[in-house]
This record gives structure tokens, C-alpha cells and sequence, in this order.
């Protein structure tokens, strides 16, 4: 299977500004949360991801953003095991860790096997789901 992952390369070429705008802003609002509220970053990445893309930035392209999302969490990962390496317990860490990395494998082979407006599709209607259950829950709530 041909791999589509730089394929967001030609529009970083003729629109570096924008693309930088874009993904500088999406960032700052997908970590910020992320540090406040421990909302998934990649969520709020991946929502970036695709306004840019329907602004004609970038590809739109879920293995393309896996990818850059792999580099720059590496380096945001290391800046909070540094931040917060005091309240680490190792041993929650590795249990955690294993079937994070397990799970995470079998994700990221389910994604290059089918990349694409269906992936694109169950991931709105996972997150459209969520904010249902979400709206759900706050209405049952109210007294």
C-alpha cells in the first residue's frame, strides 16, 4: 500500500505562513487544554488538522498528522517528564505504559490499512457520540 504521508509537503511549500498559523495556533490550544484538563491533544490536533485542510492548507491526511504528532510529542514529552518527574510513580507509569504502547501499535496499523475519508468519518462520528453522551449526562444532572 503507498503511503500518503508527505503528501502535505506541496502545500507547506506555497503556503509556509499559513500552514505555520494553523498548526502554531491549533497547538497552543490542543496543549494548553491538554496541560489544564488532560483532554486528549491529539483530538484537538486532529480538529485543526481539518479546519486547515478545508481552508486549503495541507492535506487533510490522518497518517500525515499521525506522523507530525509522533515528533512533536516526543518533544513535548520530554519537557513534562523533566517539568514533572518529582510526582512520577514508576510503577503506575509502566503499568500504564505497556498497553498504552500495545494499543497504540494496533491503532496506528489500523490507520495506514485504511486512511481515508472512512477513518475521517468514524472519527467525527466517535467524537460527535461523545459529545452526545457528554450533553446527555449534563441534562440528567440538573435537579
Amino acid at each position: 500500500m503507498q503511503s500518503t504521508a508527505f503528501g502535505g509537503l506541496h502545500a507547506w511549500q506555497h503556503r509556509p505562513m499559513g500552514m505555520l498559523a494553523g498548526l502554531s495556533l491549533t497547538s497552543f490550544v490542543a496543549e494548553v487544554s491538554y496541560g489544564a484538563t488532560t483532554f486528549g491533544p491529539a483530538i484537538s490536533m486532529n480538529i485543526g488538522w481539518q479546519i486547515c485542510f478545508m481552508l486549503g492548507i495541507g492535506t487533510g491526511s490522518l497518517l500525515e498528522l499521525s506522523l507530525y504528532l509522533m515528533c512533536v510529542d516526543f518533544a513535548a514529552s520530554l519537557v513534562q517528564v523533566v517539568h514533572l518527574r518529582c510526582l512520577v510513580n514508576v510503577r503506575i507509569t509502566i503499568t500504564m505504559a505497556l498497553p498504552f504502547c500495545i494499543w497504540l501499535y494496533i491503532g496506528q496499523r489500523i490507520m495506514v490499512y485504511i486512511d481515508g475519508p472512512w477513518l475521517k468519518r468514524a472519527l467525527a462520528a466517535m467524537l460527535l457520540l461523545m459529545a452526545t453522551h457528554q450533553i446527555l449526562r449534563r441534562i440528567r444532572k440538573r435537579p
